[in-house]
């Protein structure tokens, strides 16, 4: 195939979508074994003898052109394709920014795949500064930051100063993550706040920006780590309204978002201190029920009863900002009460730190139990215990049974 040809399938009607840009590159490569870019000299040599190009020279002279008109499913294949010859992968890096451009610009799914692809080939940390100034969306920020963090203080430097500039962006980003409302100026008017939240954790726990670490995706919210705090943002809870339990994390801020136009709740942010996660090793369905038992003792319902819902504590079960504790008004966080200094639990007991599914037991709630969790099996095992059938087996027809209640 020759450039003429080449360009003949890739400018056509056919492919005005780029379904054979890959294709063609791919026919294109396997028609001619060309093992050495040819030179400047060797250029000139072959123009005025009029040899042909090679499928290297073809894919250089247009390679812009090549990655405008390739399809989105298909530039993975094709940075792969390019990547795996000597020569052509020599290409890629002299035309790298071309390639992260139409990766930024694109609405393509497994961009971490092809970011990670690029990391491995240096192609981020050589761009870093030309990828910082780009109008970069945040999604791929934190995909490539996350790469980059920790390679040598310089990128951490840059990142971290990035970070510090578009900190109201990145508090939007978090907000949209987990929050579906199509509003934008509520986005905007609550990344400020947001932000002033999250200077303030930092400030705190003497983290910077480069910090933050998302380790966790649940039902309702997007959890973040700072320092010894957990940042959790999502949507609008179940019941914001809870009664307070010391079996409960005791959250420092508990906040509804709340569209001022309409009056509607939105979504929520919470800051608790961090637990430990359950190892499994430690997961004692004895001791999960006993939790569960304590609360229905107490009037209360907890719907969502799963190991991952429950942490053991690294301190006191008492809010702290600034290395000291602090009371919090309860009403500000959703509690009905403030716990006495007595129900304080202690470092290294059990605590449950999902508050989305509490529920008083006398509000008569429509409680449904997750269907993956032990709610409903507790539920069951709680009634029968009530009516005195102590050790009564559970089976799983009971179990169906409820559900289709």
């Amino acid at each position: 195939m020759n450039e003429k040809e080449f360009l003949k399938v890739i400018n056509s009607e056919s492919n005005k979508r780029g379904r054979y840009t890959y294709k063609t590159v791919c026919e294109l490569l396997s028609t001619e074994l060309t093992t050495n870019r040819i030179n400047f000299i060797g250029r000139l040599f072959n123009y005025f003898k009029k040899v042909p190009k090679s499928a290297e020279e073809i894919i250089d002279n247009n390679f812009e052109l090549i990655f405008e008109k390739v399809n989105d499913d298909d530039i993975i294949l094709l940075i792969k394709l390019l990547l795996a010859n000597k020569t052509t992968a020599e290409i890629i890096k002299a035309n790298s920014r071309i390639v992260l451009q139409r990766i930024i610009n694109s609405s393509m799914d497994d961009k971490d795949e092809i970011y990670k692809l690029l990391h491995k080939h240096y192609l981020l940390e050589e761009n870093l500064e030309y990828i910082l100034q780009s109008n970069i969306p945040m999604e791929d920020f934190f995909s490539i930051s996350d790469l980059l963090k920790g390679k040598n203080k310089e990128i951490d430097k840059n990142i971290e100063l990035f970070m510090i500039k578009n900190k109201e962006k990145i508090a939007k980003y978090f907000l949209m993550k987990k929050i579906y409302y199509n509003k934008e100026a509520f986005f905007e008017n609550y990344a400020t706040t947001l932000s002033i939240r999250i200077d303030e954790l930092l400030e705190s726990e003497k983290c910077k920006y480069t910090d933050i670490k998302e380790i966790g995706y649940g039902t309702y919210s997007n959890t973040y780590q700072i320092g010894t705090k957990v940042l959790k943002i999502g949507e609008n809870r179940q019941v914001y309204d809870i009664p307070n339990h010391r079996r409960l994390i005791q959250p420092l801020i508990r906040t509804q978002l709340i569209d001022e136009d309409n009056g509607l709740s939105i979504g929520c942010i919470e800051v608790e201190d961090r637990v430990r996660k359950l190892k499994m090793r430690e997961r004692d369905k004895e001791k999960l029920y006993a939790i569960y038992k304590e609360l229905r003792d107490s009037g209360i319902i907890w719907t969502d009863v799963k190991f991952a819902n429950v942490g053991v504590l690294l301190q006191d079960n008492k809010p702290s900002l600034n290395g000291q504790t602090i009371n919090v008004t309860p009403n500000l966080v959703g509690f009905d009460r403030a716990l006495d200094e007595e129900e304080i639990l202690k470092e290294g007991e059990w605590v449950i730190i999902d508050l989305d599914c509490i529920y008083l037991e006398s509000d008569n709630h429509d409680i449904e139990y997750e269907i993956d969790g032990l709610g409903l099996e507790f539920d069951i095992r709680y009634k029968n215990e009530k009516e005195g059938n102590v050790g009564k087996t559970i089976t799983d027809i009971e179990l169906d049974e409820e559900r289709d209640k």
